[in-house]
């Protein structure tokens, strides 16, 4: 109870070093105080710590705040998740559909993706306009049923990325019917 007078704002991490941050760290009355994370340089994981602050005439003083940060490991993502191609026996090709490579969680990457035929075996009419990339980019994939009979057919565009020093791999099964 009584007037909120002089305060002292701290901030202290139980793990990770020093990624947590208080502003101001002193001030008078009311005031806000911002809590900041510099996540700059951390493994993915799982840090704490706390923020303490200091008032005269606060009745809980000092309070402590306990803070958490939960940092995600990059992984690779392609969307969508399946691509499905119609085409006429003896006409054109269907249009090219897109793939959306990324990195979840952001960061520079170098990718590679390869495209594959299950059904016929040895089959060549799943194509992708490029075999490699750098950073988030759109992959287009082309099928080419020229010589193909009616029926169903199955592929697979397979993208591949080192990750935080493992091999991350996305498969996007691939359906044409005929």
């Amino acid at each position: 109870s009584g007037t909120l007078g002089a305060f002292t704002a701290s901030a202290k991490t139980l793990s990770g070093g020093s990624w947590l941050s208080v502003s101001p760290t002193q001030g008078s009355g009311p005031s806000t105080v911002t809590v900041s994370a510099n996540t700059a340089g951390m493994a993915a994981g799982e840090y704490l710590g706390t923020v303490t602050i200091a008032a005269a005439g606060f009745a809980n003083s000092p309070y402590s705040l306990g803070v958490s940060l939960t940092i995600l490991a990059p992984a690779l993502t392609v969307r969508p998740g399946s691509l499905n191609f119609s085409a006429v026996s003896g006409a054109a090709a269907p249009p090219a559909q897109s793939l959306m490579v990324s990195l979840m969680g952001g960061g520079s990457f170098l990718w590679t993706a390869t495209a594959s035929v299950t059904t016929p075996s040895g089959g060549t009419w799943l194509k992708i306009s490029s075999p490699s990339g750098i950073n988030a980019a759109t992959l287009s994939v082309n099928v080419d049923p020229a010589s193909l009979t009616a029926g169903t057919y199955q592929g697979q565009i397979q993208v591949s990325s080192q990750v935080n020093g493992s091999t991350s791999t996305v498969k996007v099964p691939v359906t044409l019917t005929v």
